[in-house]
């Protein structure tokens, strides 16, 4: 979120080229290493401190050995019907990123760039709230389904080249697939075997990606023949 709403400030308002933005965007991750150092030593002191106030004895609590239950026909079945969903949200998400956005920017970096924004605006209120306003979760199945039919509304507004209407399914677009991952992960970690199964659909998304690149590939070649 910080990255693209910056990304759009420097290139579109500001006015500084691209390649400088991208070059000061390095600093990012240094400056994320300094905090997070800083508030490692303040939790180590904060740590100290009570270790010293504390006049209870310290006692090592026993950590239970827990052994799987679930076969590996159970596991998989558990993994699919979280993976398959989660595959499809990214997968019609990203096609939407790599194969509308550009063709309907056409050219325009201030549209391309705006609709990242947009779209990151989304994720981020999603993945912080969805959990919150949804306690109970969602279908993981009818957000991929949304997801869907995100992705068709996109190929029409590229046909009638409506980009105004492009910053609504945006913005829609970030926040099934924000709450598709969040769901995906909660629900995850409720069964047993948490580590395994979320391993493994943590997979989804990376190849739900890879995947919408590829087709974003085929559109731009079928579209600038």
């Amino acid at each position: 979120l910080v990255g693209s709403i910056m990304y759009y400030v420097c290139t579109v308002v500001v006015g500084v080229s691209p390649s400088m933005t991208l070059l000061m965007a390095i600093c990012l991750p240094v400056f994320m290493w300094s905090a997070f150092l800083r508030i490692e030593q303040r939790d180590a002191v904060n740590n100290i401190q009570y270790d010293l106030s504390s006049q209870q004895p310290h006692t090592a609590i026993p950590i239970p050995h827990v052994t799987s239950k679930k076969t590996s026909a159970e596991l998989n079945r558990s993994v699919y019907k979280l993976f398959i969903p989660l595959f499809l949200i990214y997968f019609c998400e990203y096609t939407v990123n790599m194969g509308v956005v550009p063709l309907i920017a056409a050219g325009d970096r201030r549209v391309y760039v705006g609709c990242q924004a947009i779209y990151q605006m989304g994720v981020f209120t999603s993945r912080t709230f969805s959990m919150t306003i949804f306690p109970g979760g969602l279908n993981t199945a009818l957000l991929a389904v949304l997801q869907a039919a995100n992705l068709f509304l996109s190929g029409i507004l590229l046909k009638y080249n409506q980009i105004a209407l492009m910053a609504v399914v945006m913005v829609a677009e970030g926040l099934i697939g924000g709450a598709g991952y969040a769901m995906t992960d909660s629900k995850a970690r409720q069964l047993d075997d948490a580590d395994r199964i979320v391993s493994r659909v943590s997979m989804a998304d990376c190849l739900g990606i890879l995947m919408a690149g590829l087709t974003a590939c085929l559109i731009d070649r079928s579209f600038t023949r």
